[in-house]
């Protein structure tokens, strides 16, 4: 952590289902602190329209711009609050290294130099049919809706969850066998606040 800044930074990362809108809700009431969600608003305009497309460059650009957008965001709010992120860069890298492995070969590192970084960054997991299941429950529907998404195909969430297990500053927690309350239980432990 920053000894000039008092207030802490947070990143709750994981695939979808894994409960990082949970845990970060949770741990922004328990901190008193703002729950930031990636993609910021200016960039949920054009969202489902980018998510479309079929040009992995163009998607890999926007949502590391997003997160660029999002780290000037979150750096003024830490003049003020603890900030907790649901989903930030390593989301953008292991996604879209998953996706298209040719992204490895563009030069980025200038652009994640440009974000603050996090004091902590908590990776959640749970297994395959477990997240479907948070999925169907949280959208209201079906698991052949949840499967339709190309995102949430078995073999490439595997190849996402492998590209997160690439990023060792992550604190692991696995939400299958933790509550909610003990995983914020483990997190707050972690803090001298």
């Amino acid at each position: 952590m920053d000894s000039d800044n008092k207030y802490l930074f947070i990143v709750i990362e994981g695939l979808d289902g894994t409960g990082k809108s949970t845990i970060a809700q949770h741990l922004s009431k328990e901190l008193r602190g703002f729950n930031y969600k990636t993609p910021p608003a200016p960039f949920n305009l054009f969202r489902n329209i980018i998510d479309k497309s079929q040009n992995t460059v163009t998607r890999f650009l926007y949502y590391l711009d997003s997160v660029l957008y999002a780290s000037f965001e979150i750096e003024k709010l830490l003049e003020k609050n603890h900030v907790i992120c649901d989903r930030y860069y390593i989301s953008t890298l292991a996604y879209h290294y998953a996706i298209d492995p040719e992204l490895r070969h563009y030069r980025f590192e200038r652009v994640l130099d440009r974000v603050i970084k996090p004091d902590f960054t908590f990776f959640l997991k749970a297994n395959y049919h477990t997240r479907i299941q948070r999925m169907c429950q949280r959208e209201n529907c079906d698991s052949q809706m949840i499967l339709s998404d190309q995102l949430n195909h078995y073999e490439l969430t595997q190849k996402i969850e492998n590209e997160f297990n690439k990023f060792t500053e992550m604190i692991t927690f696995d939400t299958q066998t933790l509550s909610p309350q003990n995983i914020i239980a483990n997190i707050l432990s972690l803090f001298r606040l």
